[in-house]
């Protein structure tokens, strides 16, 4: 967890006043109340936080403290719990070299020494594990930048939605279950046996997940799938962009 904290996270400019909805809403896709945690280094955070001096010392987002006064709340709003608190990660050069040295930067450049960080996830979903998730996720989001050590990506100014992809099966196996209801009707169950990087493993498929897969070729696009099968399922263009992105995080998906 250490190493993930403003490293495998999600960063943002605190300062905006509606910064924590859209990073609720477009990010993350949870409820817009939703707290976000301030980076900072330690030895501001005093200047900013009603802690005690000897010891204002977080690393690892273990301590709540208030904000000094209402105006460093209002400076940066979208790390303001309801409350008036944030839950801090402190920061040492000597332990958070990198990650200092961006807070610092940041800081020089608009006077505040505090970054919002929140853990690099979708609602519902563990934290972004490989860099195809994050590459993913940087579609499937408003995000606007993935940072890869010296390597920044952005979208292509060309790109518009997750149907415009081609999606291609990467399962090994597609299995048909009968089972029998208490009525005695025939009830079909669709599974998939998925190759991920920490080994196989079986997913059910919703009947409407069943239909997309059937029609992947690697040629169509999700677009192409949607309108082959929005007749039989009921899907539109926003539940077909959450079946693909459900589809490709348990692996049993790729897009080319």
């Amino acid at each position: 967890e250490r190493l993930a904290l403003g490293h495998r996270s999600l960063l943002c400019d605190p300062r905006p006043a509606d910064a924590k909805e859209k990073m609720n809403l477009k990010v993350k896709h949870r409820e817009p109340f939703r707290p976000f945690a301030p980076i900072i280094p330690e030895e501001k955070t005093a200047d900013w936080f009603d802690a005690p001096k000897h010891a204002p010392f977080s690393p690892v987002m273990l301590r709540v403290f208030p904000f000094k006064d209402e105006k460093a709340k209002a400076a940066v709003p979208a790390v303001v719990h309801f409350d008036g608190t944030g839950r801090l990660q402190t920061l040492r050069r000597s332990s958070h070299k990198r990650l200092y040295a961006l807070v610092e930067a940041f800081a020089a450049r608009s006077g505040v020494p505090i970054i919002l960080n929140t853990s690099f996830n979708v609602m519902g979903e563990p934290i972004i594990e490989t860099p195809e998730d994050a590459l993913f996720s940087l579609l499937y989001t408003a995000i606007d930048y993935c940072v890869f050590e010296t390597v920044i990506v952005r979208r292509s100014p060309s790109f518009t939605s997750l149907l415009d992809l081609k999606p291609n099966r990467t399962i090994k196996n597609h299995r048909l279950e009968t089972s029998w209801s208490p009525d005695g009707k025939t009830a079909t169950q669709h599974s998939v046996d998925a190759i991920t990087p920490w080994g196989e493993r079986r997913n059910s498929l919703h009947p409407a997940s069943a239909a997309a897969l059937a029609r992947m070729d690697g040629k169509s696009t999700g677009r192409d799938i949607l309108s082959a099968i929005a007749p039989s399922t009921g899907l539109d263009e926003k539940t077909m962009a959450a079946l693909l992105h459900g589809l490709r995080r348990r692996y049993v998906i790729s897009f080319i």
